[in-house]
């Protein structure tokens, strides 16, 4: 029920005004798309294409189109970037659910926006296969047409969405300032992250991303099992009919989810509060366990844990370029190779991988390839030794092989401790399948390639920290200290390092080598790896808390507000109904049906009217004052620190909403 129409006044409006949280504020948006709420191209053809009544959430319009159109075309940001989006590596595929036109279907799919809440704030059509440019719209919607900041964007395929977004938007003027001020983050939803990588739910999960707080569940799902249940017959009628059809059934969603938010913010405390207590009597227990296994103090082990945070962090775009430097002396020693001046032989040895895997990543002989390559290197050229290209065996040159060096080791470092700790899982996970031989057959495979590729990762590895080559005194001592340890065959190798000793790491060399690498060494890197896991899950819990404490001033604010216009909107009926009835002038009045009668039959249904919409304003105050009531009992005295049994009962009922999905 839209009670603007009714006459109430002073209450929010606009995409999300049913939430009484979400109706001011950054927010946190939950965006998907339902391929099960297409529409037939040879139904409903009828020319007309009004809007249906009281249409709040569908976009359409020249604006809409005309965003969709322009990244529609060959030299479009979206166009370009949609072959990254069916590489998303989501098992799901969701960039590729579908072609990207279809011969049956005029509309294939219907997208949604929703707020953390389980509001909706928009829906829309789409008529091709998913692509970026469609939940793009969605978000240009809400922050540029309607002035809201989004904090938080969940979408399935945010490990390729986010990065274009930003891309995007900052070639739109009117987005790029709005993104930047929000600094909006782009976590895996809780459900979809489990179809993704763990390396790519390592960079791109939320318990490893501050400011994202929890996710309970995906209220896009629950909302797609209401509406695809109608997507059956709105597949066949006009385009308005439908449009209607789902507007209501959205609408009807968005009334039950406001109606219930009382309990559902308690649940949301509740599951906070409970998950910040387990997370915190988890890092206690493996602090202890470090200390009492290993020795570590908990200063000891929060170092380690910051260092692998800032590991992951410099490597976690998978596009990783070198620093300029380190490109050019990349690019002059392919030149070098290419010219047949075999400068690997007075300055490198042959050994050395200088070109980061094999000769197959040089380029290729043909004139193109070749002249881009010696383009990039008169660029860096320019830009790292204006003076011009040192000599080979000079010292300006062994400065820029140094830094390729120290890029490319740095970086197989760090590829080989993530590495590392997937392997750990997998090997936990094995267990865990006890009885699914299948699915044990699968992982066991998963590991072994993956330690395959660790082999050829540590010997390019190796043959970095060797030395023999220009640059390589540069080193601090500790890195060219490694080189003496490389022929302890024992510390070098991919079982040593998938128990969690890593030999470059002083720990590890003055470590007894012999067969006690062992089972203490893999509980300590299995330890510092849960505990960072623990560690950020209670700070995430403890940003929902903060978050939630913040949402329920909101509630109580929007709910006395909301209680208070309905309340003055019903006198100012009854004044209505009053001065009808004496036949005085009939005070003004806002509502969509209501009029200034003239005559005495026009008056006559004017009172018809005003009785009508006294009946509506009374149970809709009737509504608003239980609702307020629940809220200040529930947590308006002590500004939403309280959990009782309420909650606990009403968090089971969030758990039974999402058996739906």
């Amino acid at each position: 029920m839209n009670l603007s129409n009714l006459g109430v006044a002073g209450i929010p409006t606009g995409p999300l005004s049913r939430c009484p949280c979400c109706f001011s504020g950054s927010l946190h948006i939950n965006a998907d798309f339902c391929f099960g709420l297409c529409h037939f191209a040879r139904c409903g053809t009828a020319s007309v294409k009004l809007q249906p009544p009281n249409s709040q959430l569908f976009l359409q319009g020249k604006g809409t189109s005309q965003l969709v159109q322009q990244a529609s075309t060959p030299s479009g940001a979206a166009a370009a970037a949609q072959a990254e989006a069916d590489r998303a590596c989501s098992d799901f595929n969701a960039a590729s659910v579908m072609a990207r036109t279809s011969e049956k279907c005029d509309v294939t799919a219907v997208g949604s926006t929703m707020c953390r809440h389980a509001i909706v704030a928009h829906l829309m059509d789409i008529s091709t296969g998913e692509r970026y440019i469609y939940a793009a719209v969605m978000l240009y919607t809400l922050m540029v047409c309607h002035a809201r900041l989004v904090a938080v964007v969940w979408y399935d395929i945010n490990c390729k969405f986010g990065r274009w977004f930003l891309r995007w938007a900052a070639a739109v003027d009117a987005l790029c300032t709005l993104v930047e001020r929000a600094a909006v983050r782009f976590p895996l939803p809780c459900f979809h992250r489990y179809s993704h990588s763990a390396s790519c739910q390592e960079r791109n999960a939320n318990v490893h991303m501050p400011g994202t707080a929890l996710q309970y569940h995906e209220p896009n799902e629950t909302l797609w099992a209401k509406l695809a249940a109608h997507g059956t017959t709105t597949q066949y009628m006009t385009h308005r009919n439908r449009w209607g059809r789902l507007e209501r059934g959205a609408q009807l969603h968005n009334e039950e989810q406001a109606d219930r938010i009382v309990p559902r913010l308690l649940a949301m405390l509740a599951a906070a509060t409970r998950t910040r207590d387990q997370a915190a009597s988890a890092v206690d227990g493996i602090l202890k366990q470090l200390f009492d296994s290993h020795g570590l103090s908990k200063e000891q082990a929060t170092d380690l844990v910051l260092r692998r945070d800032e590991a992951i962090e410099a490597h976690a775009d998978q596009d990783l370029k070198p620093p300029p430097l380190a490109e050019y002396a990349r690019l002059r020693l392919c030149s070098a190779y290419l010219g047949t001046q075999r400068c690997t032989g007075a300055s490198l040895p042959s050994a050395v991988d200088v070109f980061t895997g094999s000769a197959e990543s040089l380029p290729q002989r043909d004139a193109a390839a070749l002249g881009r390559h010696d383009a990039r290197l008169r660029a860096l050229a320019r830009q790292v030794f204006p003076g011009g290209d040192p000599a080979l065996d000079g010292a300006a040159f062994a400065g820029a092989v140094a830094a390729l060096a120290a890029f490319e080791i740095s970086r197989h470092q760090t590829w080989l401790q993530r590495s590392a700790q997937q392997v750990q899982l997998m090997e936990g996970l094995i267990i865990l399948l006890t009885g699914r031989p299948g699915e044990q057959s699968k992982t066991r495979s998963s590991r072994q390639r993956l330690q395959a590729r660790m082999q050829g990762t540590l010997n390019s590895l190796c043959r970095w920290l060797s030395g023999g080559y220009v640059g390589f005194e540069l080193f601090p001592a500790e890195v060219r200290a490694c080189s003496a340890s490389l022929t302890n065959s024992r510390l070098w190798t991919v079982a040593a390092i998938c128990h969690g000793a890593y030999p470059w790491e002083a720990s590890a060399a003055t470590a007894e080598p012999a067969t006690a690498v062992g089972a203490a060494a893999a509980t300590r890197e299995q330890l510092v790896t849960r505990l960072r896991t623990q560690a950020n899950e209670m700070r995430r819990a403890e940003e929902e808390l903060a978050l939630l404490a913040e949402e329920l001033v909101r509630c109580i604010h929007y709910l006395n507000v909301r209680h208070a216009e309905i309340g003055a909107a019903l006198v100012r009926c009854q004044e209505r109904s009053a001065a009808g009835l004496a036949g005085s002038p009939v005070p003004p009045c806002s509502s969509f049906g209501a009029s200034q009668p003239e005559t005495e039959a026009e008056r006559s249904r004017e009172l018809q009217y005003c009785e009508g919409l006294e009946l509506l304003l009374r149970h809709a105050l009737q509504k608003a004052t239980a609702q307020l009531t629940a809220a200040s009992a529930a947590f308006g005295d002590s500004g939403g620190n309280g959990s009782n049994a309420f909650a606990e009962d009403d968090y089971e009922c969030c758990d039974d909403e999402d058996e739906v999905i």
